[in-house]
């Protein structure tokens, strides 16, 4: 935690950068659509069919067998697997971003911002297939709950990125290069982890393909539920800027991202409570401590709940005058945005402490019922708001549907399948 503690304090500091030194030379509607752009990276997180998820898990049992040819093929497998992924995605990705027409669906009003949005998504395109397998190292590390080895490398990668946004800055670079700055160096940094995993003796090249016939079945028999899961997110959440941009264009994103933003100082440090908590729900499942499971996760919703309802309160009476000094006053969000946002922020939170709970106890069909009640509840309620209420419209129709779906089904309709892991 506290590693990771370290490593979002200077992720913040790119963040805030990035807006404050981009914003002004961009402009709304350029920056609007680099946020559009960026915002693909959750929407195409399910291209690894939830593999990466499930690798944790994988991985954290394995670790508790004592056997070490057991986790380096565990690990050799998965990976691999997520290699194959990977470039499969690079392949299809880079396909659409040559063929699709980027002003239809964006809706810039420069012949010029829609060549280098193209041409950002084809850079896009490579960077996160390598991601996904960057990634998955990182799952790797989580399962063996070594993540502060993630982090620490992850400060190194944000003070890259720091100075590599400043020359940027500098040159007043297009959106292709200011994308392979705030993307590349966290992949960089967990690539360099794949090295440290070698050196341990806990991954191999050797006999690669064997491990990866090994390990698929059980990878992609748990995996296919996060996969389902990854697919709700994607259409319920990580669509959000695209829904945005289409109806109203990309300079509306830009008020949307920055909101969005600001309340991550108050969702980021939540997030550092309860992103280690995976890995040790899914040990203390696999030695059957129950006990550990029960304290751990009360502590964790309070806790959680408690600090988003301050932090939403804040940004309320704080977050339009933190943004007009931090923009430069380019954009300024209206209050009812604002208001929605920190309404949002203490249901995600909330719902994060509890989805950590699950993905470690590996309860994930449950998960899947209630995705798809949302999907099919807050889709058409986002859509038909979109038109007519613009991002304000976006985040009520989805503070509605989760209310609806979400609160009630954890709450009422799976409550006792919840009691039951537990005890």
């Amino acid at each position: 935690m506290v590693a990771n503690l370290a490593s979002r304090l200077v992720g913040m500091l790119v963040m805030v950068m990035s807006v404050s030194l981009t914003l002004p030379y961009l402009g709304a509607e350029r920056f609007g659509a680099w946020m559009t752009v960026a915002s693909f990276a959750s929407i195409l997180s399910f291209l690894d069919l939830g593999v990466g998820n499930a690798l944790t898990n994988r991985v954290a049992h394995a670790s508790t067998s004592g056997v070490d040819m057991i986790l380096e093929r565990t690990v050799s497998g998965g990976l691999g697997l997520l290699g194959v992924f990977s470039l499969c995605a690079a392949v299809i990705l880079f396909g659409i971003a040559w063929f699709l027409p980027w002003a239809s669906y964006i809706k810039v009003h420069s012949a010029a911002v829609a060549a280098e949005v193209r041409t950002t998504f084809m850079v896009f395109s490579v960077l996160f297939a390598v991601s996904m397998f960057s990634n998955g190292v990182a799952r790797v590390m989580n399962g063996l709950q070594r993540s502060f080895e993630v982090y620490l490398l992850g400060i190194a990668g944000s003070l890259v990125g720091v100075m590599a946004l400043l020359l940027c800055v500098r040159a007043q670079a297009g959106l292709p290069v200011l994308l392979l700055c705030s993307m590349g160096s966290s992949v960089l940094a967990n690539l360099i982890l794949l090295v440290v995993l070698l050196i341990r003796g806990q991954f191999s090249v050797v006999a690669w393909g064997a491990a990866i016939r090994s390990e698929a079945p059980h990878l992609i028999h748990l995996g296919w539920l996060f996969f389902l899961l990854q697919i709700g997110v994607m259409v319920s959440w990580g669509a959000d800027s695209f829904l945005i941009a289409s109806a109203h264009g990309a300079a509306s994103v830009a008020f949307f991202s920055v909101t969005q933003r600001l309340m991550q100082f108050v969702s980021q440090p939540l997030a550092i409570m309860n992103a280690p908590l995976w890995a040790a729900y899914a040990d203390a499942d696999g030695r059957r401590d129950r006990a550990f499971v029960r304290r751990t996760f009360v502590r964790s919703i309070k806790l959680t709940l408690g600090f988003a309802t301050i932090g939403a309160v804040l940004t309320v009476v704080l977050g339009r005058p933190i943004i007009n000094l931090w923009t430069h006053g380019k954009v300024v969000p209206t209050e009812g945005l604002v208001t929605v946002m920190a309404i949002w922020l203490i249901l995600d939170t909330g719902g994060t402490a509890l989805g950590t709970l699950l993905n470690g106890l590996g309860i994930v069909r449950q998960q899947v019922y209630v995705v798809s009640a949302f999907i099919a509840v807050a889709l058409p309620l986002k859509l038909w708001w979109a038109q007519s209420g613009g991002a304000f419209g976006v985040v009520a129709a989805g503070i509605i549907a989760y209310i609806l779906t979400t609160v009630i089904g954890y709450g009422i309709v799976f409550r006792r399948d919840l009691i039951a892991r537990m005890s």
